[in-house]
């Protein structure tokens, strides 16, 4: 047994579950709801088509593909993106994305075309006899949408006002409209079935700023009744289920570079501030500083900040300076003049990676460029300031919050390979060039009152919320959500050793939770037995798509298809079967940042490719070893844009490796990806990838089930979390395990 622990421990594990959820594609839901539709079929044979019919399944209307009625096996033709449901008029069919977009969609081949953009979103769409309707649901969704005025889907065709048909037993008060000046409705020959449908899916139950923007410079005709998408549509109507519900709020994205992990401010009250003022703000910052640290945050939850690596913050005493400086609007180089001076004066420390000067103005002045504005910027990608004028508004507290938590988020201003957390591209209300969010600038001025501090702070962007597919073709990055409790859950849940079906059975029962894949894992027994750990954490309506167990051509087809719709690798893994074959999971989340990958390639290409890439500015996101049963190690990649520093090593024996940790760890280096394998003479060796850092780490090498179980039941309670989890085989099927702990959850890939 082994260990590692270069700090205390205190912590300990809780759930022993296993399991996997994604908000695309659920096949025990996708196989349940055709498996319907072929009994309805069944019930009514005078309704029975013996051709191929189109369908839209899974949980959220994700794929689109073919059923046939005779052997009831569904090929997928297409995945659209963020659809909210799909109808038909006559010999057309519809869709409608939660955004509020509208397709004709040709069933042939499974692609849609949009045809106009509402002003409203879509929870719900599909069709009736009387034609094709669509759910609002605006204060689930952030719309306003009360008097029913909705933008034309073209010259010619729009959406009327509501049709005031009552959404009875639904909270908040749900808005249905009628489709108008599409198609004239056709006669449905098949009430009947819509309602035993109906009946049967829900026997089952659906399951539904202040001044920090960036900006920079031919159909086939089908039976009718057998538009599978449009009976579970309506269902999710009249049970009040809903899709992952588009939302006016975007996610975060991890651009790659510095985030303050754990950093101290230091305050410089400039011009005539009162002594009075100075208390009130250094008192302020005090409870803020408490805040980001976790310090009295309620039970079983971390500060919201913390998911994106901002682990603790300080403060210092704040000094003065120039109290006689008459006021008048400042340039940014004004600015960095102030610095300068009061650097030079020592009343100002040198710029440092873990710093954040901030420049307090005194009543009376501005900022060049803007009204009553703040900002936080950089002189490089290790030198980070901000300016918060007095007279900053809504209040001083709530920009000088905003202003923190941007710069430890996302501190270096320089390209974009430096950014830290911030939304896709996206373009503003009449805007040419795009425009990118940092984590307070997407909720606007609402406030949340920590009472446990006594504070008000911003509401920010909280990706634990939910995070759904964007929409690429509209310039739309993925949508996000936005805390209203400044704190999210820590807690987890885990299996081990399951079986698919058991694994899956798990998955699908936390989904409806509102679970997410964390960590995913298969290894593979001697009697070619194929086994599942997982790990999952709260993650609101977060998308989610998965394969479990594909070929590479069946996988890379996959990633071909999803990355132009929005959808980026969040985990990947590959094993090999004993007859040699290698296998691919792999789940996707929403996503637009680009990436690179190499897929079961010898050391010596990696390595060529990783050579070249790191510099270009792309860093390692994802890296994988399996070996074949000829002993060949082959290896996985897949890169992202940055400029953070990296240390790694590649098939080192145990003790190599460790000595290296030891080395890597008093100067500031933290694991980011650690990957085991088992050699041909059933020997392991790893590869390990470090990064800047300085966190507390606990970890565990080479341990037995029952060791490591115990072990994270005693971290969990004290607050630590997993973050790597690796599982491998020793010869004569004896399963053992490698993990890393940190105290709270991250959003990966920090």
């Amino acid at each position: 047994m082994k260990s590692k622990t270069p700090i205390s421990l205190l912590s300990r594990d809780r759930m022993q579950t296993t399991e996997s959820a994604r908000t695309g594609r659920s096949l025990a839901n996708r196989f349940l709801r055709l498996a319907l539709l072929g009994a309805c079929a069944i019930l009514f044979p005078s309704l029975q088509a013996k051709a191929d019919i189109f369908v839209d399944a899974g949980v959220n209307f994700e794929q689109y593909g073919t059923l046939d009625l005779n052997t009831g096996v569904f090929t997928r033709t297409g995945f659209p993106v963020g659809m909210a449901g799909s109808g038909e008029i006559g010999a057309n069919l519809y869709a409608g994305d939660v955004s509020g977009d509208t397709y004709s969609v040709n069933p042939a081949n499974g692609r849609d075309a949009i045809i106009g953009t509402s002003s409203s979103t879509f929870d719900t769409f599909g069709s009736t006899n009387a034609g094709v309707d669509a759910v609002s649901h605006p204060s689930l969704c952030g719309e306003d949408v009360t008097d029913g005025a909705i933008d034309t889907l073209n010259t010619s065709r729009g959406l009327a006002t509501p049709t005031g048909v009552s959404m009875s037993g639904l909270s908040p008060s749900h808005i249905l409209y009628r489709m108008a000046g599409l198609i004239t409705p056709q006669p449905e020959p098949s009430g009947v079935l819509f309602l035993i449908t109906v009946a049967a899916v829900m026997s089952y139950g659906l399951r539904g700023r202040y001044s920090s923007r960036r900006t920079r410079g031919g159909e086939m005709r089908r039976p009718r009744w057998a538009t599978l998408s449009i009976l579970t549509a309506l269902a999710g109507i009249l049970l009040g289920a809903r899709p992952a519900c588009a939302q006016k709020y975007y996610a975060l994205e991890y651009w790659g570079g510095p985030v303050l992990e754990t950093f101290t401010i230091y305050p410089l009250y400039y011009g005539a501030w009162s002594e009075a003022e100075i208390d009130a703000q250094q008192a302020y910052l005090t409870s803020l500083t408490a805040y980001i640290s976790g310090q009295n945050a309620p039970a079983g939850q971390q500060p919201m900040i913390r998911q994106y690596g901002v682990n603790s913050a300080t403060l210092v005493a704040g000094q003065t300076a120039s109290p006689s400086a008459t006021p008048r609007t400042l340039s940014n180089q004004d600015v960095l003049n102030i610095i300068h001076d009061n650097q030079a004066t020592g009343k100002f420390p040198a710029y440092g990676p873990n710093s954040l000067l901030v420049v307090f103005p005194a009543h009376g002045f501005t900022l060049k460029g803007c009204n009553g504005c703040s900002y936080h910027s950089s002189e490089s990608t290790s030198k980070y300031y901000a300016v918060v004028p007095a007279d900053t508004g809504p209040t001083l507290a709530l920009v000088t919050a905003h202003e923190v938590f941007e710069a430890a988020t996302d501190p270096a201003q320089g390209d974009k390979a430096s950014w830290g957390w911030l939304t896709g591209n996206y373009y503003p209300a009449g805007a040419v060039q795009p425009a990118n969010d940092e984590m307070v600038d997407e909720c606007g001025n609402n406030t949340i009152t920590l009472s446990n501090l006594g504070i008000q702070i911003p509401e920010g962007t909280d990706n634990t919320g939910g995070v759904t597919v964007g929409n690429p073709g509209m310039k739309q990055p993925p949508g996000g959500t936005c805390s209203t409790t400044g704190y999210t859950s820590i807690n987890e849940t885990q299996v081990y050793g399951y079986t698919y079906s058991d694994y899956r059975a798990k998955y699908n029962t936390l989904w409806s939770q509102g679970w997410r894949l964390y960590s995913l894992q298969s290894y593979v027994l001697s009697t070619g037995a194929v086994l599942y750990n997982a790990v999952w954490r709260p993650g609101g309506n977060t998308s989610e798509i998965q394969d479990y167990g594909v070929s590479y051509a069946r996988f890379r087809s996959d990633y071909d298809t999803l990355y132009p719709q929005g959808w980026r690798v969040y985990i990947l893994q590959s094993y090999v079967m004993p007859n040699g074959d290698v296998l691919y999971n792999a789940v996707w989340r929403p996503g637009d940042l680009a990436e690179r990958q190499l897929y079961g390639v010898t050391y010596a290409q990696f390595r060529s490719e990783y050579d070249t890439l790191y510099s270009e500015g792309w860093r390692v996101n994802i890296l994988q070893s399996y070996v074949l049963p000829n002993g060949d190690v082959l290896y996985n990649a897949v890169w992202r844009l940055g400029d953070n520093g990296e240390r790694q090593v590649y098939g080192y024996t145990y003790s190599d490796f460790l000595a290296k940790y030891n080395t890597l760890f008093p100067e500031g280096w933290r694991l980011y990806i650690l990957d085991a394998y088992v050699i041909s003479d059933g020997t392991v060796r790893y590869n390990a990838v470090w990064r800047p850092g300085t966190h507390a780490e606990t970890q565990v090498y080479d341990w037995t089930y029952t060791d490591f179980l115990n072990h994270y039941n005693m971290l969990f309670p004290e607050g630590w979390r997993l973050y790597i989890l690796n599982a491998y085989v020793l010869p004569g099927d004896n399963v053992r395990y490698d993990a890393v702990w940190r105290l709270g959850t991250i959003d990966r890939p920090l």
